[in-house]
Formats: C-alpha cells, sequence, structure tokens
C-alpha cells in the first residue's frame, strides 16, 4: 500500500498538464510509495450537485477509517512549503496513509468535508481543479525533497 495517494474525479482533458502530473508522480515515486487515483466521472451531462455527490461518493469508497484525509479547500490552512514539509513529514512518520483529495470544478460534497481529517488551501487564489492538482504534486515533491535534505527547495 501506497503511503501518499492523490484522489481526484476525472481525467485531466489538457495533455500538457497530464504529462506534467505523469512527470511529478515518477519524480514523487522516487522518494516514498506513491499513487495517484484518477476517479472516473460518470455522465457527460450531468448538473455539479450530481458530479459532487457521485464523486464524493467515490472518493469516500476509497477511504478507509484508518486512513488520514487532507482535503483542498479555499478555507483550509495555508503553509509556506518548509512549514508543509514539516506538516507532511509528521504525517508520513504516522503509520496512517496519507490520502490528498482534489474536488471537481464543482467542488466535494458535504460528507467527504465531514470526513476530512484537515483541510488546506494552496492560496487565497482560486485555482481550476486541473492546476490545482500539478500545484499539490509539485508542493508535495517539494516537501519529500526538503525532508530528504535533498537539491531542488531553494
Amino acid at each position: 500500500m501506497e503511503k501518499i495517494r492523490v484522489l481526484w474525479v476525472g481525467k485531466n482533458k489538457f495533455k500538457a498538464l497530464e504529462s506534467l502530473e505523469n512527470e511529478y508522480q515518477e519524480k514523487i515515486k522516487r522518494i516514498v510509495s506513491f499513487k495517484i487515483d484518477s476517479l472516473p466521472k460518470k455522465g457527460k451531462n450531468i448538473s455539479g450537485k450530481k458530479i459532487i455527490k457521485e464523486g464524493g461518493n467515490s472518493i469516500l469508497k476509497k477511504i478507509t477509517k484508518d486512513d488520514y484525509l487532507i482535503l483542498l479547500d479555499e478555507k483550509g490552512k495555508e503553509f509556506d512549503s518548509i512549514n508543509f514539509s514539516n506538516f507532511l513529514e509528521d504525517k508520513i512518520n504516522s503509520p496512517k496513509r496519507i490520502n490528498f483529495v482534489v474536488g471537481s470544478f464543482s467542488g466535494v460534497s458535504e460528507d467527504v468535508k465531514k470526513r476530512a481529517d484537515f483541510k488546506i488551501s494552496l492560496s487565497k487564489m482560486t485555482f481550476s481543479n486541473y492546476i490545482a492538482r500539478i500545484v499539490l504534486l509539485e508542493q508535495i515533491f517539494r516537501a519529500l525533497t526538503l525532508i530528504k535534505g535533498m537539491e531542488y527547495h531553494r
């Protein structure tokens, strides 16, 4: 089982961003056991509320009671990179698997929000979920290089 997992609903429709996702996934895997679960989005022409509900159900089916769930949320705690690496190191040293959840363009369900153990905000700015995925992956990689004392963060 992976130590860190990122869950999101739907495939990235931008090839350049998908390439970056894959690149960061490979970089992270060199440091820690890691996986991205891109959960299928059901239906092409469904409403935002239905996407949120179905996406939330898909996410919660993947989470066990022993998992630690970190939700990207605009009202979550903001970190600088060093403090995020300290936070992540603390979670890595716990026995729980760390799960980051990036919501769809419509957001996440209230059930996922309630299940979250912690909420983080990437910025006071709002990003599309596709950009948020890349920013999250880059920050996870940056945090891991800080934890391991590798040359990357400047």
